[in-house]
């Protein structure tokens, strides 16, 4: 398992054993790569968040989908850790 799907896994593992009724779920397109690792579907709320190891950027793809995502008002955040994407969900998940 690549160090990438391992800090996925467990985040989802998290979102999972969380107070909140969330999801983050595995989009798979067939409108090519890049899309967000997960979709995170809770409170009324969707947020995108991608998962990548210290010190690797974002591919093409991977740019050309968060700003879409973005210019459609959608949240998309890069993550290099469990912890780090974990805080975010909690963030998320917090009422207006």
């Amino acid at each position: 398992m690549n160090p990438e799907t391992k800090i996925e896994n467990d985040f989802v593992s998290l979102v999972e054993n969380s107070p909140y009724s969330a999801m983050a779920v595995k989009l798979v397109l067939f409108a090519g790569r890049g899309f967000p690792d997960r979709t995170i579907l809770g409170n009324g709320k969707c947020f995108f968040i991608e998962f990548k190891v210290p010190g690797k950027d974002l591919d093409p793809p991977q740019i050309k989908w968060k700003k879409l995502l973005n210019r459609l008002g959608f949240k998309v955040y890069v993550c290099t850790s469990k912890e780090a994407a974990y805080k975010i969900f909690i963030k998320e998940m917090e009422p207006p």
